[in-house]
Protein backbone atom coordinates (compact mmCIF):
# COMPACT_ATOMS: atom_id res chain seq x y z
CA UNK A 1 0.00 0.00 0.00
CA UNK A 2 2.95 2.31 0.67
CA UNK A 3 4.87 1.95 -2.61
CA UNK A 4 1.26 2.29 -4.18
CA UNK A 5 1.01 5.78 -2.49
CA UNK A 6 4.43 6.77 -3.09
CA UNK A 7 3.51 6.01 -6.90
CA UNK A 8 0.53 7.79 -6.65
CA UNK A 9 2.31 10.88 -5.06
CA UNK A 10 4.59 11.06 -7.88
CA UNK A 11 2.77 10.94 -10.55
CA UNK A 12 0.49 13.86 -9.06
CA UNK A 13 4.12 16.02 -8.65
CA UNK A 14 4.70 15.07 -12.07
CA UNK A 15 1.63 16.11 -13.35
CA UNK A 16 2.11 19.54 -11.67
CA UNK A 17 5.06 20.03 -12.71
CA UNK A 18 3.82 19.54 -16.27
CA UNK A 19 1.09 22.40 -15.83
CA UNK A 20 3.62 24.60 -14.74
CA UNK A 21 6.06 24.11 -17.44
CA UNK A 22 3.04 24.13 -19.97
CA UNK A 23 1.85 27.56 -18.11
CA UNK A 24 5.16 29.09 -18.89
CA UNK A 25 5.24 28.36 -22.54
CA UNK A 26 2.07 29.82 -22.87
CA UNK A 27 2.87 32.92 -21.32
CA UNK A 28 6.25 33.20 -22.95
CA UNK A 29 4.13 32.34 -26.15
CA UNK A 30 1.63 34.50 -25.75
CA UNK A 31 3.40 37.48 -24.96
CA UNK A 32 5.85 37.21 -27.61
CA UNK A 33 3.49 36.30 -30.30
CA UNK A 34 1.52 39.44 -28.89
CA UNK A 35 4.58 41.39 -29.02
CA UNK A 36 5.58 40.32 -32.92
CA UNK A 37 1.93 41.28 -34.07
CA UNK A 38 2.28 44.10 -32.42
CA UNK A 39 5.47 45.42 -33.64
CA UNK A 40 4.43 43.90 -37.55
CA UNK A 41 1.02 45.65 -37.67
CA UNK A 42 2.49 48.61 -35.26
CA UNK A 43 -0.41 48.61 -32.99
CA UNK A 44 0.52 48.86 -30.12
CA UNK A 45 -3.15 48.21 -28.12
CA UNK A 46 -2.54 44.71 -29.54
CA UNK A 47 0.56 44.20 -26.72
CA UNK A 48 -2.87 44.54 -24.16
CA UNK A 49 -4.31 41.28 -25.44
CA UNK A 50 -1.22 39.76 -24.80
CA UNK A 51 -0.86 41.17 -21.67
CA UNK A 52 -4.74 40.78 -20.52
CA UNK A 53 -3.92 36.87 -21.24
CA UNK A 54 -1.53 36.25 -18.52
CA UNK A 55 -4.60 36.15 -15.68
CA UNK A 56 -6.78 33.99 -17.68
CA UNK A 57 -4.09 31.73 -18.14
CA UNK A 58 -2.60 31.62 -14.58
CA UNK A 59 -6.07 30.93 -13.28
CA UNK A 60 -6.20 28.13 -15.63
CA UNK A 61 -3.12 26.65 -13.75
CA UNK A 62 -4.02 27.17 -11.03
CA UNK A 63 -7.76 25.59 -11.15
CA UNK A 64 -6.41 22.78 -12.80
CA UNK A 65 -3.33 22.57 -9.99
CA UNK A 66 -6.12 22.47 -7.25
CA UNK A 67 -7.90 19.86 -9.23
CA UNK A 68 -4.68 17.30 -9.58
CA UNK A 69 -3.89 17.99 -5.74
CA UNK A 70 -7.37 16.88 -4.90
CA UNK A 71 -7.37 13.84 -6.68
CA UNK A 72 -4.12 13.19 -4.81
CA UNK A 73 -5.17 14.03 -1.64
CA UNK A 74 -8.78 11.88 -2.21
CA UNK A 75 -6.89 8.70 -3.23
CA UNK A 76 -4.19 8.65 -0.67
CA UNK A 77 -7.53 9.37 1.80
CA UNK A 78 -9.15 6.49 0.68
CA UNK A 79 -5.84 4.41 0.61
CA UNK A 80 -5.95 5.34 4.34
CA UNK A 81 -9.72 4.39 5.10
CA UNK A 82 -9.59 1.45 2.91
CA UNK A 83 -5.90 -0.38 3.74
CA UNK A 84 -4.93 1.12 6.32
CA UNK A 85 -2.14 3.21 4.90
CA UNK A 86 0.22 5.08 7.33
CA UNK A 87 -0.15 8.93 6.24
CA UNK A 88 3.24 9.61 8.51
CA UNK A 89 5.14 6.60 7.17
CA UNK A 90 4.60 8.04 3.79
CA UNK A 91 5.46 11.34 4.69
CA UNK A 92 8.80 10.16 6.16
CA UNK A 93 9.45 7.56 3.09
CA UNK A 94 9.00 10.98 0.53
CA UNK A 95 11.12 13.44 2.81
CA UNK A 96 13.84 10.31 2.89
CA UNK A 97 13.58 11.32 -1.20
CA UNK A 98 16.62 13.88 -1.84
CA UNK A 99 14.89 14.93 -5.24
CA UNK A 100 11.17 16.03 -4.07
CA UNK A 101 10.99 19.53 -3.31
CA UNK A 102 9.97 19.94 0.58
CA UNK A 103 8.43 22.98 -0.07
CA UNK A 104 5.87 21.46 -2.52
CA UNK A 105 5.80 17.79 -0.51
CA UNK A 106 4.64 19.94 2.88
CA UNK A 107 2.29 21.50 1.33
CA UNK A 108 0.74 18.95 -0.12
CA UNK A 109 0.45 16.83 2.86
CA UNK A 110 -0.54 20.17 4.57
CA UNK A 111 -4.09 19.61 2.89
CA UNK A 112 -3.83 16.05 4.08
CA UNK A 113 -3.70 17.37 7.60
CA UNK A 114 -6.20 19.91 7.54
CA UNK A 115 -8.88 17.15 6.42
CA UNK A 116 -11.10 16.68 8.73
CA UNK A 117 -10.72 12.66 10.17
CA UNK A 118 -13.91 10.94 9.27
CA UNK A 119 -15.63 8.48 11.74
Amino acid sequence: MLLEAVNVTLRAMERRLRLYRNILVCVSLGLSGSALVALIFRKWIILGGGVLAVPLLVGCFLYLDARAVRAWRDRVLQMQDKGGLDVDQLKKTLTSMRYIPDATLHSMFAMLSSEAPKS
